[in-house]
C-alpha cells in the first residue's frame, strides 16, 4: 500500500536469513562464560565481608566476595553492588588498592610468624592483587 513517486518500491533480489543482533565469535565467547559460570556455582564457597576504604578518599564500602577454597574469585568482587553501578566501579578500583595492602601486611606477618595461616592469607591477597582488575 506504499506508493513511491519514482515508482514502485524495490524489492529485495533474495530474501535473507534473520541474523542475530551479535557476531558470531561474541555469542561463542558468551556461552562459554556461561558454561563457566554454571561449573563455578556449582563449587562451594563462603563469602567474605569486608570493610575497605576507599582508593582516593576517607569514605569506607561494605565489600563482599567469593572465596573457593584458598582463592577469592575475582569476578565477584562487590558483588553487593549492583552491576554496572558507579559504587560497584569504585568499590572495584578500592578493592584493587587494598588487595595489595593486605598482601604487603600479610607477605610481612607470614614472613614473622611463620604459620600456615599467615601463609594461606598472603597466597590468597597476593594471587588476587597479581590477577585482579576493576
Amino acid at each position: 500500500v506504499l506508493n513511491c513517486r519514482f515508482g514502485q518500491v524495490p524489492r529485495p533480489a533474495q530474501t535473507e536469513p534473520a541474523k542475530g543482533m551479535v557476531s558470531a565469535d561474541y555469542m561463542a565467547d558468551f556461552k562459554a562464560n556461561a558454561a563457566r559460570s554454571t561449573a563455578r556455582a556449582s563449587r562451594p564457597y563462603s563469602v567474605a565481608t569486608v570493610s575497605i576504604r576507599e582508593w582516593d578518599g576517607r569514605n569506607r564500602y561494605r565489600a563482599q566476595w567469593r572465596v573457593y577454597g584458598n582463592s577469592i574469585d575475582g569476578d565477584s568482587v562487590c558483588e553487593n553492588f549492583a552491576a554496572r553501578s558507579l559504587e560497584r566501579r569504585e568499590c572495584r578500583k578500592a578493592a584493587q588498592v587494598s588487595f595489595k595492602e593486605e598482601c604487603r601486611d600479610w607477605t610481612k606477618r607470614a614472613a614473622r610468624n611463620r604459620d600456615e595461616e599467615s601463609k594461606n592469607a598472603e597466597q590468597r591477597y597476593c594471587e588476587v592483587a597479581a590477577t585482579f582488575s576493576p
